[in-house]
């Protein structure tokens, strides 16, 4: 059986870690972006007040 020496240990959790990271700010993004495209503004300016909401039209 192979034995990982620390280092390698330590080196193989940063790179997951890296790449877990990567994963939520990449879905992060997504969701940020689709919940612009949804609501027309930002969740910051809604949150603040800096922008005023913007209407859609009622669907039929």
């Amino acid at each position: 059986m192979i034995q990982n020496s620390f280092m390698q240990k330590v080196f193989l959790t940063m790179f997951w870690g890296f790449c877990a990271a990567g994963l939520v700010q990449f879905y992060r993004h997504m969701i940020w972006k689709a919940n612009e495209e949804i609501n027309g503004q930002s969740a910051v300016s809604a949150l603040y007040g800096d922008a005023r909401p913007v209407v859609h039209p009622a669907r039929r």
